[in-house]
């Protein structure tokens, strides 16, 4: 193991970080200087030996790739797992965490409600900080939970925040700007209305979308539109009343758009398939693809007849009103948690989903071409939760867990992953010169 508490004469913070000519002010170089002068022990990144030529793969290693595909990092062909001293992968990450020397996790009326929104780079130094753009002091006595958060553009990333006070339940939807470090509301979601404070306009949607089972993403086509997607397994909700919506924020002109689910229900709920009515999942494709993954579940027939609980992904990009590409993707039902990561098969590549356990026992579970493997968690750690998919072909991917702080017990460590190998881990964020113990809820990579 190498930590990394200096780095190469030779380094400068535009290597890893392009940001000049933006006029990115929290993101300045003078802050870049000052982070990359110093590192203390939380750090580390796991640089492993190279493979000699006649080398067999890690028997460890239950995700390495091919020999004719293996990198120099065990069978890992991943940045991560190749760095030398003194480099670092060109990312950064908009995360929401929890600053435990200020905030509370576990708490009985709050378990998941971020109090800090930051920008951070791989040694967890945070780089830009945001404050939510909206009050929410007379609705509820604890900042509100995160019910998602997705990367929305270059150095922009969206987030909301479910409303649970004595009005009505809602979601408010805001998106951070690290260039201009500003961050504005973009949309108040309630069940059978979206208020649109940029353009003031009011969204009636003319059927009941319950706000604690929507998913709100951007729109991977449409800049500046968000994506209403119901998420519901109740049996009082038919799927033929289900919609997804585009709704835009920032033009009143521009058209809004809406999908039936029963407009490519028939695509994939075949005789086969009688119980696919619900869907349990929405989220956009992990690839960057732009697609929008609805997960239906039910109960059908696996290949010997029998009933089996499944969910068939539904992938499509919403390119108009009436045009749908539809990918058809049968999963295991015990792979779908509310927070798997998914991408959906292309041409002749198989759907992938890496799942976290239910509950906080048991390991990850990375699903490709049919075939589930287990990624265990090294001892100590529990309760994972998934980050970004950083590197498909190498199977590199971020989560959090618990790990057995003594002072903190509920303090995450967050790892980065590389085909079931560790490849780099971090215990504190830093803020300014002091070190953090957090729990993260939630992590997305950001492009500059």
């Amino acid at each position: 193991m190498k930590t990394l508490c200096s780095f190469s004469p030779g380094f400068t913070p535009s290597m890893s970080f392009p940001l000049s000519g933006h006029g990115l002010a929290p993101l300045s170089l003078t802050l870049l200087a000052l982070l990359f002068s110093g590192c203390g022990s939380d750090a580390s990144l796991r640089v492993a030996p190279e493979l000699e030529e006649d080398s067999e793969m890690d028997s460890t290693c239950p995700l390495c790739l091919p020999s004719d595909r293996q990198g120099t990092g065990g069978g890992v062909d991943s940045p991560w797992a190749n760095l030398d001293p003194g480099e670092l992968p060109d990312v950064v990450f908009a995360v929401a965490w929890v600053d435990l020397t200020e905030g509370c996790v576990n708490c009985y009326y709050a378990p998941d409600a971020p109090d800090r929104y930051d920008i951070v780079d791989p040694l967890g130094q945070v780089l830009s900080s945001f404050d939510t753009p909206f009050d929410w002091s007379d609705s509820s006595y604890y900042p509100p939970p995160l019910r998602s958060l997705e990367a929305s553009g270059p150095g922009r990333f969206m987030i909301s925040n479910l409303i649970q006070g004595m009005d009505e339940v809602h979601q408010v939807v805001w998106e951070a700007d690290a260039y201009t470090n500003e961050a504005r509301v973009l949309a108040r979601v309630y069940a059978r209305r979206v208020e649109l404070p940029q353009t003031g306009e009011l969204l009636l949607l003319g059927q009941e979308m319950w706000p604690w089972g929507l998913r709100v993403v951007p729109d991977p086509i449409r800049e500046g539109a968000l994506l209403l997607v119901p998420t519901s397994n109740s049996p009082y909700v038919q799927t033929g009343m289900q919609e997804v919506w585009s709704v835009p924020y920032d033009d009143v002109a521009a058209p809004v758009r809406r999908w039936s689910f029963a407009e490519f229900g028939p695509h994939f709920m075949d005789e086969e398939w009688p119980g696919l009515e619900h869907s349990g999942l929405a989220r956009l494709a992990d690839d960057g693809s732009g697609r929008l993954v609805v997960g239906f579940e039910g109960w059908g027939a696996n290949d010997e007849g029998e009933p089996e609980y499944q969910v068939e992904l539904a992938a499509f990009l919403p390119e108009s009103e009436s045009e749908l590409e539809i990918r058809r993707d049968p999963v295991p039902g015990d792979l779908m948690h509310p927070a798997a990561r998914v991408v959906p098969g292309s041409g002749e590549s198989p759907a992938i989903v890496l799942a976290p356990p239910y509950g906080c026992g048991g390991p990850l579970l990375w699903w490709e071409g049919g075939v589930t493997t287990e990624i265990r968690l090294p001892d100590g750690d529990s309760c994972p939760v998934l980050g970004p998919l950083l590197d498909l072909p190498s199977r590199t991917f971020i989560y959090s867990a618990w790990y057995g702080d003594e002072e903190y017990p509920e303090a995450h460590r967050m790892v980065v992953n590389g085909a079931g190998q560790e490849l780099w881990s971090i215990n504190r964020l830093r803020r300014g010169l002091s070190e953090r113990p957090f729990h993260l809820l939630g992590a997305a990579a950001l492009t500059f």
